[in-house]
């Protein structure tokens, strides 16, 4: 789902991605990297990225796979606003990634330092792409730009929506309309690439 460049470009060095657990590849999957840059006395700068994504499927139940996916996109973003100890918290919309896109900042302080934050979300037809990414100065060092590291977050999410719009087909576009059968097509092979992570 990213390539090897952006993962040299927002985690350093980063040991192989640690693949999160599902039930169903076919519909969910997630994977994430850190990477410390040790500097011995001067400190050591820390950088942890996850990439998820859920696809939604289409029923006569619960509605049209791209409404599903509207709402849950709405709530990532509203929890990602609202989370718990954040301090400078900032919301913009992203555009040119998927039919939607949100990215979220803030600060948050642990015991190890000061962590800037960024959140991603972006849906692209009846998928949600969430991308967290954090960075830290530890022991020391200085506190990485927040404005970088954002930059480095909407990278990663546009190149993992590519990866799901690639994965829909050439006959997928952006839909309007939640009631056409293209826009419940299912995003199986990106789960699937997401899992292979």
């Amino acid at each position: 789902m990213l390539s090897e460049k952006i993962l040299d470009d927002l985690v350093p060095e980063a040991k192989k991605g640690k693949e999160g657990s599902s039930d169903d590849v076919s519909t969910r999957g997630s994977c994430s990297w850190n990477s410390l840059d040790n500097n011995g006395v001067n400190g050591s700068q820390f950088r942890w990225l996850n990439v998820s994504l859920l696809r939604f499927e289409s029923d006569t139940t619960r509605g049209a796979g791209d409404k599903l996916a509207e709402k849950y996109y709405d709530k990532q973003v509203r929890d990602a606003q609202s989370a718990e100890d954040a301090k400078n918290s900032q919301a913009e919309p992203v555009s040119g990634t998927g039919d939607e896109a949100t990215a979220v900042r803030y600060d948050l302080k642990k015991k190890e330092g000061t962590f800037k934050q960024h959140t991603v979300v972006a849906r692209v037809e009846n998928v949600v792409v969430t991308v967290d990414y954090n960075g830290a100065g530890l022991a020391g060092d200085k506190t990485p730009s927040a404005d970088d590291l954002m930059k480095d977050a909407q990278k990663a999410a546009k190149e993992a929506v590519a990866s799901v719009t690639k994965a829909n087909g050439p006959d997928a576009e952006p839909s309007d309309s939640a009631s056409e059968p293209a826009a419940a097509k299912p995003s199986a092979s990106a789960s699937e690439e997401s899992a292979k992570s």
